[in-house]
């Protein structure tokens, strides 16, 4: 090891923690059916996500059990959360039911209806706790990608990061490096704002529709398990 280092733990923050109970397909696919496996597969995938564990050690959410719903049940919704995570359905097919949605989308779907285990229909304290998970889990995965990159902690050689314009010399040629520094930081500052406001306007419309398409407002799964169509 380089002097001045020291080893980094590489282990994953609640890699053995499990919050989820069964994963259940829709009960009218047959497990002989191709697709019985492919949806356990997504379902399993959600729930052993490293950002989605991390937020279900940090809030302490349990998930009875975890299972699909099917395009045609319930056009109109995404998911479901019912009597506070005694169990969870995400719509994980195409319309179709014969592909499945974007994962990410799916992920999203689902620590929005993790957010009902604590508040039910989407007052304003519901929409500040499913943004602190998603900056939770942005976070970790942030912390994650960087630990990727450095293995070990402590004083180290990093070279610069190579340029990624060339400038004018008072010769009109080009020049690795060239340029005013501080006008390159101020635009690549102006950039990072600007795919941020971008992120933040589409992750706003995205969570607009998955609101819209949740069954889990107030009354939707009460003591008895009686459930509303839609949760807007």
């Amino acid at each position: 090891m380089l002097r001045g280092t020291k080893a980094r733990n590489t282990t994953q923050p609640g890699s053995s923690f499990s919050p989820f109970g069964p994963i259940q397909a829709h009960p009218t696919t047959s497990p002989s059916s191709p697709l019985h496996a492919k949806v356990i597969d997504y379902l399993t995938r959600l729930s052993r996500d490293p950002g989605i564990l991390h937020i279900c050690q940090l809030h302490q959410f349990r998930v009875g059990s975890l299972t699909e719903l099917l395009p045609w049940e319930h056009p109109n919704l995404l998911g479901l959360n019912e009597n506070a995570g005694q169990r969870i359905l995400l719509r994980i097919r195409t319309d179709n039911a014969e592909g499945f949605r974007d994962y990410k989308t799916t992920r999203r779907v689902l620590v929005h209806e993790l957010a009902h285990n604590k508040v039910a229909d989407h007052p304003p304290e519901f929409k500040i706790l499913n943004s602190e998970l998603n900056a939770q889990i942005e976070a970790f995965e942030r912390k994650q990608q960087d630990g990727t990159h450095a293995l070990v902690e402590g004083d180290v050689y990093e070279p610069s990061a190579p340029a990624l314009s060339a400038g004018g010399g008072s010769g009109g040629g080009n020049r690795l490096g060239g340029g005013d520094p501080s006008r390159n930081a101020a635009s690549a500052e102006e950039r990072r704002a600007q795919i941020l406001a971008a992120t933040m306007r589409r992750l706003e419309r995205e969570e607009q529709e998955i609101e819209q398409s949740c069954g889990s407002a107030a009354g939707a799964a009460s003591q008895n398990g009686r459930r509303t169509p839609s949760g807007s």
